[in-house]
């Protein structure tokens, strides 16, 4: 398989000169665009093993690390009956805690993130995702996060 920006180029050439006459030409043009869908950037297998790798983001746990798939993309995309969303959208969390958020549901999930850690996990996983590849960086935007989430509990403990 090439650099996919060259064979989506030089598949679209080939479509622009189908003709609708050739046996199966239309056939093979839905095909591609299939495959071309199902290769979008949603399974992520490296960045779920760097998540892996990471503390848990309630608890602080190093050992038996879930990703964790938020129930939607934060963005208002939720994902349909039997899905997970993309590997984008997933945070490092401990067992216990991916079974306690399993238990809450998913129109409370962000909130129960917030009242356990303070963190927004959905705010988290894109940070993540932006800087995935470097496991160092990735523990650095946690801290970032937690650091963040310690100043917002001062602050209301102040008022």
């Amino acid at each position: 398989m090439g650099d996919w920006p060259q064979d989506l180029n030089m598949r679209r050439r080939q479509l622009a000169n189908f003709r609708p006459d050739r046996f199966g030409a239309m056939a093979a043009a839905q095909k591609w665009r299939k495959d071309r869908k199902n290769a979008s950037p949603k399974a992520a297998p490296e960045h779920l093993a760097l998540i892996r790798q990471l503390p848990c983001i309630v608890c602080g746990a190093k050992s038996e690390i879930h990703a964790h798939h938020l129930r939607s993309s934060g963005l208002g995309q939720t994902r349909g009956v039997g899905q997970k969303t993309g590997d984008r959208f997933v945070v490092p969390v401990c067992w216990r805690d991916h079974d306690a958020v399993h238990r809450i549901g998913s129109k409370k999930e962000r909130d129960w993130f917030i009242a356990e850690s303070g963190i927004d996990a959905y705010l988290l996983a894109d940070a993540l995702w932006a800087t995935s590849g470097d496991v160092s960086r990735m523990y650095r935007v946690i801290l970032a996060h937690q650091l963040e989430a310690s100043r917002d509990l001062l602050e209301r403990s102040k008022r």
